[in-house]
């Protein structure tokens, strides 16, 4: 999905509900360092919030090798 704003950081929701991940998949993906702390993801007030266009960028990449 393309958005015309930047969405920046949101909530695993967001990502499951826009992106089709899984909370487990998120999870999964933060341990195995697919995503890079501070980059994708980031712990703010308790919560993990998630770079969406980082992640983009990340997926973007990987589908052109």
């Amino acid at each position: 999905m393309t958005h015309k704003h930047n969405i920046g950081w949101v909530t695993a929701s967001v990502l499951v509900k826009l992106k089709g991940f899984t909370e487990d998949a998120l999870k999964s993906k933060r341990r195995r360092e697919v995503f890079t702390r501070d980059v994708h993801y980031k712990k703010f007030d308790g919560a993990i919030m998630y770079n969406y266009e980082a992640i983009d960028a990340l997926i973007a990449g990987s589908q052109s090798n």
